[in-house]
């Protein structure tokens, strides 16, 4: 079995990630026997899941993120997700994506692996009423539950000996990871070189939103957010007797301390090269909603090159194909302000 990169192992048949690390190739094999094409992807790899469970992942320590991340790049989003796959991330893969040592790349995967055995994907009670007919819920309870958590492995292991991961996704988390194409366009796209690389929580939490909103809309480079709404999605808020109390009340330390810190990070580490955050309106002499304007720059981590199309396959281009009629590979600003 191969120890370069997260592939995927679906009963017998030993199945190589589509997504290969810059530049590095790796040999696919089906079976004992039956050799696959060699495939090359290069830094455009990106994952997606719904925006449902974006919560739920910024909330999740920095290790069981990019372990969460590092299993996603091997989820086919374009159909349901089959039933007995198993995910298998290594730690050279962790190592040469993160940049990180391998001594620290074997810590945080076993950090990652622990964490997710009992991570929760938690919905809210809007979310459970707009996802009630796949969550399987009897009509009397669809407005009655306020939360509700559910598992998003079924195991998730470490093995110390050969520096590996394993996990097997619950069958309920499959629709918020796989078969995303079409429907109302919820959900989130995200690069796995900006995903993988930053490391404050903030930071992640805040260039998830940004490219929520890019997501979803194909000519706005900007979007406008309530303060506690922001504060929310960055999970800036402790519980204090079942009671949501957010952090940092002045915002000009939270200005400070959060959003100047994460732009900052963002900017460095990841495609998105212009970003700033304005006041657009008060309550009295309170700030209630600010405005966010960005400019990504989809060739700086993502151009495509004819080699990088050169190695990919029918099905792998096919979906490039449908998922940019969606969400287009590249959006350009007219100004940098609106």
């Amino acid at each position: 079995m191969l120890n370069m990169m997260g592939f995927v192992i679906k009963h017998d048949d030993f199945l190589l990630s589509h997504h290969v690390w810059f530049g590095i190739f790796i040999r696919q094999t089906v079976g004992e026997d039956g050799a696959m094409p060699i495939r090359k992807i290069s830094e455009k790899t990106k994952i997606r899941h719904r925006n449902e469970i974006n919560k739920t992942l910024a909330q999740l320590p920095l290790s069981a993120k990019r372990v969460l991340c590092l299993a996603l790049v091997s989820v086919d989003t374009k159909k349901p997700l089959e039933p007995g796959m198993i995910f298998k991330i290594t730690a050279d893969t962790y190592t040469s994506i993160t940049k990180v040592k391998p001594s620290v790349a074997y810590r945080q995967l076993k950090e990652g692996a622990e964490l997710l055995n009992t991570s929760k994907l938690s919905l809210s009670s809007d979310d459970i009423l707009a996802l009630s007919t796949e969550l399987g819920l009897p009509d009397a309870m669809r407005k009655s539950l306020e939360r509700l958590d559910m598992g998003i492995t079924d195991y998730c292991a470490y093995s110390p000996n050969e520096g590996y991961v394993v996990l097997k996704f619950t069958h309920t988390i499959h629709p918020y990871i796989s078969n995303l194409i079409g429907g109302e366009n919820k959900f989130t796209t995200q690069l796995l070189t900006s995903a993988m690389r930053l490391s404050g929580q903030y930071s992640w939490a805040l260039y998830q939103l940004i490219r929520k909103n890019y997501s979803k809309f194909r000519t706005k480079n900007y979007f406008s957010i309530h303060l506690n709404e922001l504060k929310d999605e960055l999970i800036a808020y402790t519980i204090e007797d079942d009671e949501v109390v957010y952090k940092y009340p002045e915002f000009p330390i939270f200005k400070r301390e959060v959003i100047n810190k994460a732009i900052k990070e963002i900017k460095e580490k990841t495609e998105i090269e212009f970003l700033s955050c304005l006041i657009e309106s008060k309550e009295g002499r309170k700030v209630s909603v600010l405005r966010f304007e960005f400019l990504v720059s989809e060739d700086k981590f993502t151009g495509i090159d004819n080699e990088t199309h050169e190695f990919m396959n029918d099905d792998d281009a096919a979906f490039l194909t449908e998922f940019d009629k969606v969400v287009p590979p590249k959006k350009i600003s007219e100004a940098k302000h609106g």
